[in-house]
């Protein structure tokens, strides 16, 4: 069963097979590291019970509102249905 844990900053050394999607546009370290200090609650990663990671999903607050920024999966696993849950803790 796949599971959403916190992401975390080893996470980036995993994470490379979701972001090498031809679709995807990816960002330099920093901008992920700026993400995962400000925003760390809204910053979660999907992992198969093998340890694989199979998709990441970006969240941010903008005064009183949360924004979804990327929401990513691995191409193997497009056909899975992961359930993300919403981001809470905003007024809105």
């Amino acid at each position: 069963m796949t599971t959403l844990r916190q992401f975390t900053s080893e996470d980036m050394f995993r994470f490379n097979p979701i972001n090498l999607d031809p679709l995807t546009e990816t960002y330099g370290v920093g901008f992920y590291l700026q993400y995962l200090a400000r925003w760390p609650e809204y910053f979660l990663v999907a992992e198969s019970p093998s340890g694989d990671l199979m998709g990441y999903i970006m969240g941010k607050t903008e005064g009183m509102h949360a924004v979804t920024s990327c929401p990513l999966q691995v191409p193997v696993s497009h056909r899975l249905p992961l359930q993300v849950p919403e981001i809470s803790g905003t007024d809105t």
